[in-house]
């Protein structure tokens, strides 16, 4: 399946993936404030673990820039 993270393709040998499975395959730290929304819907933190991808979806997530 194909699914498309920040606007690249991800190619998965799976036909379902969860958020978080997919972001401990791409070396994503979760970092407070991070956000991330599945075709162009907001996903809550609290679903991140359990929530589907399926083929085509596009997922788009969004880290806040550190300040000091």
């Amino acid at each position: 399946m194909e699914v498309f993270v920040n606007e690249k393709s991800i190619e998965i040998d799976r036909e379902v993936i969860k958020i978080s499975d997919l972001l401990g395959l791409l070396h994503v730290k979760r970092v407070p404030r991070m956000t991330i929304s599945v075709n162009g819907k907001p996903i809550r933190h609290t679903l991140w673990i359990k929530y589907p991808l399926l083929d085509g979806d596009r997922m788009v997530y969004h880290k806040p820039e550190e300040t000091e």
